[in-house]
This record gives C-alpha cells, sequence and structure tokens, in this order.
C-alpha cells in the first residue's frame, strides 16, 4: 500500500463511504430487479391469448414494383 502520510485516515475512509455506496446500489439493483420480474410475471400471467393475426401480402412488393423503383437504369 502507498504511503498516505497525514492523509491515511480520511483516504481509507473516503475509500470505505464509496465501497459502501457502490455496494448499497448493487443491493438495490437486485432488489428492484427482482421486484420488476415479478410484476412482470404476474402481468403476464393474467394476460389473456391474443387472437392470432392475418399475415397480409404487401402489395407493390415484387421486385422492380415498388417506390423507389427506377426503371430504365442500371445503378
Amino acid at each position: 500500500m502507498p504511503d498516505l502520510g497525514q492523509y491515511a485516515g480520511w483516504v481509507l475512509a473516503a475509500y470505505g463511504v464509496t465501497l459502501l455506496g457502490l455496494g448499497a446500489i448493487v443491493v438495490a439493483s437486485l432488489v428492484r430487479a427482482g421486484r420488476v420480474r415479478r410484476q412482470l410475471e404476474a402481468l403476464e400471467a393474467r394476460r389473456s391469448p391474443a387472437p392470432p393475426r392475418e399475415v397480409t401480402e404487401e402489395q407493390g412488393t415484387e421486385k422492380g414494383t415498388g417506390p423507389g423503383h427506377r426503371s430504365g437504369g442500371t445503378g
């Protein structure tokens, strides 16, 4: 460990406070993630299944007929 001189106590205290703060952020994030996961699972369990959607072909998607098609040129 480097020689911190007369400020060793303050520097080490600052490191300690920083580590405690980071630890609190990690714990709070994990707690919130668990809460949100449970809420999402509850919402998904309550959700009724949606009816299947019909897939329709879009008009004008054939090669050379869509928007932006330029006739008569190669590039």
